[in-house]
C-alpha cells in the first residue's frame, strides 16, 4: 500500500482534533522563539488573561523532541475517540472537553499547575478505558496484557518511573472518572441523565447519529454506546504499543 500523503494525512483527521491538535502545534511553534511560553500557561490570579484558562490545556511546551512525542500522542488519541467513541457527534465531543477543562481547573489552582495537557491525554484515555472495560491493552514495550479499566493507572505508574511525577496523570484520571460517573455509571444505576450537550454546540455541530440509552447484561453498563453500526473498535490495541506515536486499532 503506497504511503499515505500530507493532504490525504490532514484530510483523515477528523473536524474537532484537526482544531485542537492544530491549536496545539501552533503554540509549540510560536513559544519557540515568537511568544514567550509565559503567555500560553496557567497562572492565578488570571488578571483578566482568561484565555489561560484553554491554553494551559492544550500547550504541550516549545518544540522538542518530547513534546513531538506528546503530540503525536495526543492527535492519535483524539483522532480515535473523535472517531470511534464520538462518531457522528462533534457536538458531544466538544462538550466532553469543555467538561474536562472545567473538572481538572479546580486541581490546576490548587495544585499549582501550570499545565493541564498530558492530564486532558489521561482524561480521554480513562473515558476510553472504561468505555471499554473488556479490553486488554499493552503497555508501551512491556509485553504483559492490561485489562483496560486498570490500563489508566499502569499509564500512571510508567510515567512515574520514568519523571518521578504522576500529579497531571492522576489529575487526568480524577476528571476522567467524574465524567464517565456523571455520563454513564449514573444514567445506568438510576435511569437519569444528569449531563446535556448544550443546544448552541449541537447547532454548531449537527450530529449525524445518535447516542442509543439502554440497559446491558450484567457487569458493563451500555449507556451511551452507539448503534451496532457505530461499534467501538479497539483503538489502543492489535499489537501495537500505547504511546508510540503510530495510530493504533484494528
Amino acid at each position: 500500500m503506497p504511503a499515505q500523503s500530507a493532504s490525504e494525512f490532514f484530510s483523515s483527521i477528523p473536524l474537532i482534533t484537526k482544531y485542537v491538535v492544530g491549536s496545539s502545534v501552533v503554540m509549540s511553534i510560536v513559544s519557540s522563539g515568537m511568544i514567550d511560553p509565559y503567555y500560553f500557561v496557567l497562572l492565578f490570579p488570571l488578571n483578566w488573561q482568561y484565555w489561560r484558562l484553554l491554553t494551559n490545556v492544550f500547550y504541550f511546551g516549545p518544540l522538542a523532541f518530547p513534546v513531538l512525542i506528546n503530540l503525536m500522542m495526543f492527535l492519535q488519541y483524539s483522532k480515535q475517540m473523535e472517531e470511534e467513541h464520538f462518531k457522528g457527534r462533534a457536538a458531544d465531543y466538544v462538550w466532553c472537553l469543555i467538561l474536562g477543562v472545567l473538572f481538572m481547573t479546580p486541581f490546576a489552582w490548587y495544585f499549582g499547575m501550570m499545565m493541564l495537557s498530558i492530564s486532558l491525554m489521561l482524561y480521554l484515555v480513562y473515558i476510553w478505558c472504561n468505555s471499554n472495560p473488556r479490553m486488554t491493552l499493552s503497555l508501551m514495550f512491556i509485553p504483559i496484557q492490561i485489562p483496560s479499566v486498570y490500563f489508566p493507572w499502569a499509564l500512571l505508574l510508567l510515567n512515574y518511573a520514568l519523571r518521578r511525577s504522576f500529579r497531571a496523570e492522576l489529575v487526568g484520571i480524577v476528571a476522567g472518572h467524574i465524567y464517565y460517573f456523571l455520563t454513564e455509571e449514573y444514567p445506568a444505576r438510576f435511569n437519569k441523565q444528569l449531563i446535556y450537550t448544550p443546544g448552541f454546540l449541537l447547532n454548531i455541530f449537527p450530529p449525524t447519529t445518535l447516542k442509543v440509552h439502554g440497559f446491558s447484561a450484567p457487569g458493563r453498563s451500555q449507556v451511551g454506546q452507539q448503534t451496532t453500526q457505530q461499534r467501538i473498535r479497539n483503538p489502543f490495541s492489535g499489537g501495537h504499543s500505547w504511546g508510540s506515536g503510530r495510530r493504533l486499532g484494528n
